[in-house]
């Protein structure tokens, strides 16, 4: 049972908070891709501008000093050791101030290691909950790895690495570019590579001298392309070559993806709750449900929900319709508790079909009655005198069970029992056409199967006894009367009523079945009778005509006749 009420052993509250929690997760995780790439491209123009800037302005303080050593180098006739000397000796101080400095160890170290991309956001993320530690030496320049001055003819003139110590017998030979890189071509006023040496750099290059890119009007003499091949056309006095290195903007995106994946894992916890309230506000009314229909299908036909909404929703409107359910429920299992003794099966399936038949109140009908008396007042007083309680009850019951069942065979309503007595209808509370022929049918029956049990009886040393029999046909009221809050029972009243009781009581010799004038006039076609005349009865005025049933054209005739 559990494993079809539950996925995985979880409650639908407990799916719907995971599955808005992956979806939240899903939605963020498409957004922080998102964002990285944006964030990476920016952090990329924004590095590559930066060093471009850097780039620019130390080819313009190069500038001059490159100028006046090419003005002296070719009023002189120098030679380019010379030159070299004199622009070393100018140059050599301009790129330390352009590369990384400060941050310590740590500083230099963060230009070439990378420790991997997540590694990176992992570290971001927990710098949330380290404790804060002292501000780091001041970082000037940051991600600037190296700077390098290179003349004319391709050779480095000045050379600056945040890293590694300067080799001043680098100083005049030629550039080596870096893998993936190149020399700056003629009338470029700048290029950029990207390179994997040192764990990934960027690289840019622009031209010392000239207006709007380096190019000059009058190029020195003897000089050569801009740190390009020899032989190519003069374009500039030489090119600043300068490397940012890639963990800048990795440990940017990091650090930036990190703060990311913080806020989407607040909102999911926020989704998560929010999906528990949520889920708390419609699966209540579904937990309501589940217990009641339990409580009811352990038979409690009580249950009714009350969900205190102010709006009406598709969970209301359900529990609405189970509360219908239930309350009908109620309804049918009353009627069958109150009518299942009393009436045949198919009538009481009648009954439950149509359950207003049965309205709290009274309504005119017209129907049959039936009384029938245990043998004679001096018998019954006699048996109370001779036999104790349980015994004389022990006897009656016998009878009243044979008739209480005969009753519901043929459609009719067993009213009650009173005393000795039973009272029994036809007609109501369902209408039956043939009301008055049901109920002489029964009478009939009555008669034989009393036959029966008294020769049984007798065969057994036991007592018998007779008995009679009054039947009225007309109109009566029918409906639940007493008291709706203690007990209500459904039976008839009326003068029908009132005289079918007096014929029932009408002992002229016992064993009889007496029908009164209209109860004859309805079957007459189908009973044998004998008139016995008008009859004065205590209570009634006028005289009543009776007749004793003998017997029906449809079974053989009662008593030998």
């Amino acid at each position: 049972m559990a494993a079809e009420r539950h996925f995985l052993g979880l409650s639908i509250r407990w799916r719907l908070t995971g599955w808005i929690a992956l979806m939240t997760a899903a939605i963020m995780f498409v957004v922080v891709i998102i964002v990285r790439d944006q964030i990476s491209r920016a952090l990329r123009e924004q590095v590559e501008t930066r060093a471009l800037s850097l780039a620019r302005n130390l080819a313009s303080s190069a500038a001059e000093p490159f100028s006046f050593v090419s003005m002296q180098a070719g009023a002189k006739g120098g030679k380019q050791e010379e030159i070299t000397d004199k622009m070393k000796f100018l140059l050599m101080t301009m790129p330390g101030g352009y590369v990384q400095s400060g941050g310590g160890e740590e500083g230099r170290q963060s230009l070439i290691q990378r420790p991997g991309f997540m590694g990176q956001v992992g570290g971001a993320m927990l710098g949330y909950f380290r404790p804060r530690q002292a501000p780091l030496e001041a970082v000037r320049n940051e991600g600037v790895l190296y700077v390098a001055i290179v003349d004319g003819a391709g050779n480095v003139v000045s050379y600056a690495d945040a890293v590694v110590p300067a080799d001043s017998e680098n100083f005049g030979k030629p550039y080596k570019p870096e893998p993936e890189t190149g020399f700056l071509l003629p009338d470029f006023p700048q290029q950029v590579w990207e390179s994997s040496a040192r764990n990934g750099i960027l690289v840019v290059a622009v031209p010392i001298g000239g207006a709007g890119g380096g190019r000059v009007e009058e190029p020195a003499v003897g000089a050569t392309p801009t740190g390009a091949a020899p032989g190519a056309a003069v374009q500039a006095l030489g090119a600043v070559y300068l490397a940012m290195s890639g963990s800048v903007i990795e440990r940017t995106v990091a650090l930036a993806v990190g703060q990311l994946i913080m806020a989407a894992l607040g909102l999911i916890l926020a989704g998560a709750v929010f999906a528990l309230i949520l889920s708390f506000f419609m699966t209540r009314p579904i937990q309501l449900l589940q217990r009641a229909v339990r409580a009811i299908a352990g038979g409690d036909l009580s249950q009714r929900i009350k969900l205190g909404r102010a709006l009406k929703d598709e969970l209301g409107e359900l529990t609405d319709a189970f509360n219908e359910m239930a309350k009908g429920l109620a309804e049918r299992e009353l009627m069958q508790g109150a009518f299942s003794a009393y009436v045949s099966k198919d009538l009481l399936a009648e009954i439950i079909k149509n359950p207003d038949a049965l309205k709290v109140g009274g309504a005119r009908r017209q129907a049959t009655v039936m009384f029938t008396f245990f043998g004679s007042h001096d018998q019954l007083a006699a048996l109370s005198e001779r036999l104790d309680a349980e015994a004389l009850v022990r006897i009656i019951n016998d009878y009243l069970e044979l008739q209480a069942r005969l009753v519901t065979d043929h459609k009719g309503y067993l009213d009650k029992f009173m005393g000795d007595e039973v009272m029994a209808v036809w007609g109501v509370p369902l209408d039956y056409a043939e009301h008055a022929m049901g109920a002489v049918r029964c009478a009939f029956e009555i008669q034989r199967a009393v036959g029966k049990l008294n020769e049984e009886r007798l065969k057994k040393g036991l007592m018998t006894t007779e008995i009679s029999i009054g039947i009225n046909t007309g109109a009566l009221i029918a409906g639940n009367m007493g008291s709706a809050g203690t007990k209500l029972d459904y039976t008839v009243i009326g003068g029908t009523v009132n005289f079918a009781a007096r014929l029932g009581g009408y002992r002229l010799h016992g064993g009889s079945v007496w029908l009164s004038e209209s109860t004859y006039a309805a079957v007459r076609d189908r009973v044998e009778v004998k008139d016995i005349g008008k009859v004065e009865f205590k209570g009634i005025e006028q005289p009543m005509q009776v007749y004793e049933l003998v017997g029906t054209r449809e079974t053989a005739p009662a008593k030998g006749a």
